[in-house]
């Protein structure tokens, strides 16, 4: 009779737990499933405000609708908001408040795509005297900009000095409140800061997502689990509502739900903040992903009675992050499927798909092989040296980094394999005294590689900085000098490369 009493008792528990677990994540898993809903809802948003920004009657309220685009696009995708970040900068009329917010903007993304030096670099060409002339929502833009730079690259005095001026700026924003709050937390005065932060004054689904992300985290930091999981679920409940696709919320929630051992509801979110990820292109997101690989290892071996499922997850998220890296594959073919409007086009998709298809599937085999070895290697080497060797191999280069130079030369050779005149061509659209050069019989400069790629159908500049390994900065420079020195400065000058 007592064991049976006993037995029921620990059913009524579980079902408990498992009814509380539910409710906590009831709403945002209703909110993903209703994810395309709320990607078309942002995609017409995002339509209105494009559609401002093409009938604009001027360059000031041009500047005001880029603007405007550029806020919505920095939560969705980098690539089209660095490219209305562009059109600021070429609109701006050289006011303080233009300057500054046109910066912000660019070193949020600089921020987001682990360009820091370059971020800091703009960040300190605004003076005090400028800021001191602007209103407050300029002042609000840079702090909001300037405080995760300054913070990365752990300039504390500059980050102090920030985070004071947005406070004075706007005590109730809970983003001012938390960073004002760094020394209650230094010294683990947790409940003060949940008090502070209780505070916040929230004006928009947006102001939510923040608000309750950061009251997650210090729940976190105080050892409530629960409370923790709720108020991140929230957060990411309200990314969903936005459509954003550059948050934090899903990516810690997953990781916490490892670290408990909830790995089926875990590798759901694990697998949609990958996704998102891709979509955004935000390329510091991949090494967050790569933490979250450890995380999936520490369950694996804490919890010994579900070693072989937690051993199946990590697989799933190493198969994910290989999907991941020949993702620009993919998208070189999906740019020839949209090409393909006549039958001479038609045949020179094929001529490409022809020239390239043997170099990548070699690649593309070739990886896929040490990959498999790179598993095995990480077996045996848990089971012979335990997880801190699993951690420094993790922390190793790249198996890919020691071949890119020969991907260079092999994408040379075969680029103009099919397009032998490609560069006598793209001569007789530069200015005199400006034509470009090839190092070597069969080689490409880099300026030449940039407009290579450009001719395939890869015209944004994140995509290109991520295929030729260098920053976005670098790409946006060269394309501009080389579109100066051009006989198209004011025309479109990708699209006469790309049918050529």
């Amino acid at each position: 009779m007592k064991k049976s009493c006993f037995l029921l008792f620990c059913l009524l528990l579980l079902g408990s737990c498992s009814m509380r677990e539910r409710s906590i994540f009831k709403d945002l898993d209703r909110a993903i499933d209703n994810r395309a809903l709320y990607d078309e809802r942002y995609e017409q948003n995002l339509q209105t405000l494009r559609d401002a920004y093409n009938q604009a009657p001027d360059d000031s309220l041009k500047w005001e609708a880029a603007y405007a685009l550029a806020n919505v696009l920095y939560i969705h995708n980098i690539d089209s908001c660095l490219h209305y970040i562009s059109s600021m900068q070429r609109l701006q009329d050289g006011s303080d408040r233009q300057r500054i917010i046109t910066i912000a903007c660019l070193t949020q993304n600089l921020y987001k795509l682990d360009s820091l030096e370059s971020a800091a670099r703009l960040l300190d060409q605004i003076d005090s005297a400028a800021l001191s002339r602007s209103d407050d929502h300029t002042v609000i833009a840079y702090c909001r900009s300037a405080y995760q730079v300054y913070r990365q690259i752990h300039q504390r005095e500059k980050f102090r000095r920030v985070i004071d001026l947005w406070w004075q700026k706007d005590s109730t924003n809970s983003g001012a409140i938390y960073n004002h709050d760094t020394f209650l937390r230094e010294r683990k005065d947790y409940a003060k800061a949940l008090e502070h932060m209780k505070a916040s004054v929230m004006n928009s689904q947006r102001d939510s997502a923040v608000y309750y992300y950061y009251m997650g985290r210090l729940y976190d930091y105080d050892g409530q689990t629960e409370n923790a999981l709720r108020y991140y679920a929230k957060s990411a409940e309200y990314d969903m509502y936005l459509s954003v696709k550059t948050y934090e919320s899903l990516l810690i929630l997953s990781k916490k739900l490892f670290a408990i051992g909830n790995i089926q509801r875990a590798n759901r979110y694990q697998r949609i903040t990958l996704e998102d990820a891709g979509t955004s292109h935000w390329t510091l997101r991949y090494n967050q992903i790569i933490q979250s690989e450890i995380t999936v290892l520490d369950a694996l071996l804490v919890q010994e009675g579900q070693k072989k499922q937690a051993l199946a997850v990590a697989i799933l998220v190493t198969a994910m992050l290989l999907a991941a890296a020949v993702l620009f594959l993919l998208i070189n073919n999906r740019q020839r499927n949209k090409l393909a409007a006549s039958k001479a086009k038609l045949q020179e998709v094929s001529d490409i798909k022809d020239g390239f298809l043997a170099h990548y599937m070699e690649t593309s085999v070739d990886y896929l092989n040490k990959v498999d070895e790179y598993r095995s290697e990480l077996r045996s080497t848990i089971k012979t040296e335990g997880l801190e060797a699993i951690k420094a191999k993790l922390r190793m280069p790249s198996i890919a980094s020691s071949e890119f130079e020969k991907l260079l030369e092999e994408f040379d050779s075969t680029f103009l394999g099919i397009f032998p005149d490609f560069v006598e061509k793209v001569n007789e659209h530069m200015q005199d005294g400006y034509e470009l050069r090839q190092p070597s019989p069969g080689e490409l400069s880099t300026e030449l590689r940039i407009l290579a790629l450009i001719k395939m159908g890869i015209s944004k500049r994140q995509k290109i900085a991520r295929v030729l390994n260098m920053s976005v900065t670098t790409v946006y420079s060269y394309h501009s000098i080389l579109q100066k020195h051009s006989l198209h400065p004011d025309g479109d000058f990708d699209q006469i490369i790309a049918e050529l």
